[in-house]
């Protein structure tokens, strides 16, 4: 037995009780490092598990009743913002633009009349109130601050005591913005720092005419 097991011994082992101990010494240090590996890995195990914990949390937020919750919020918003632009749009009380919303749509009205039954001028006037109260929103909800309005001919289709209303509305508007463009087929009365005039030729290209 004793022939045998000397003859198992590889040829490379040391024989000696100093080479014994350096390769001892070797083993330990690279068991070390690698238990100080395997530590450094169970921490990052458990920092991954706490995130898909967080995740997994954030999944079951977003529910339908969550988001139910949120957009109600957010409506609720709005319609307040909507009640306070509409007030100077419009002089009859009644018509104030407002949205109403169930678990299927959105819908939005002028006092009464849904919003596809008004007439184009009707629908442009409730435009604005829209598109000032979105605005409100982004900068409530997540403070983005909209420093350019593009007015794309909202002021058609209006009489003249509605026109001055909207001009009034947007005056007042065009003090906390950067720049404010209105594109109309007509000229108002509103305050400018220019005017650029487009004209389409018989051959219905658009060139710029004019820059005042």
């Amino acid at each position: 037995l004793q022939q045998y097991v000397v003859s198992q011994i590889p040829q490379s082992c040391p024989n000696n009780e100093a080479e014994l101990n350096m390769q001892l010494a070797d083993y330990t240090q690279r068991s070390e490092s690698l238990n100080v590996n395997i530590e450094n890995l169970r921490k990052d195990i458990s920092d991954i598990e706490y995130q898909i914990g967080v995740i997994s949390h954030m999944r079951q937020l977003i529910t339908k009743s969550f988001r139910t919750y949120l957009l109600r919020n957010a409506i609720n918003f709005m319609n307040s913002r909507l009640q306070v632009y509409s007030n100077r749009l419009f002089s009859n009380e009644s018509d104030v633009v407002f949205i109403s919303s169930d678990s299927q749509k959105l819908d939005i009205y002028l006092g009464e009349a849904a919003y596809e039954s008004l007439s184009g001028g009707e629908q442009r006037r409730a435009d604005i109130p829209l598109m000032l109260a979105q605005r409100d929103l982004a900068a409530e909800v997540a403070g983005v601050s909209s420093n350019l309005l593009i007015l794309d001919e909202i002021l058609e289709s209006m009489d003249e005591k509605a026109t001055q209303c909207t001009l009034q509305l947007l005056e007042d508007q065009s003090a906390d913005v950067e720049s404010m463009y209105i594109i109309s087929h007509n000229q108002y009365s509103l305050p400018v720092d220019s005017r650029i005039i487009v004209e389409k030729g018989l051959d219905r290209v658009a060139t710029v005419s004019e820059i005042q």
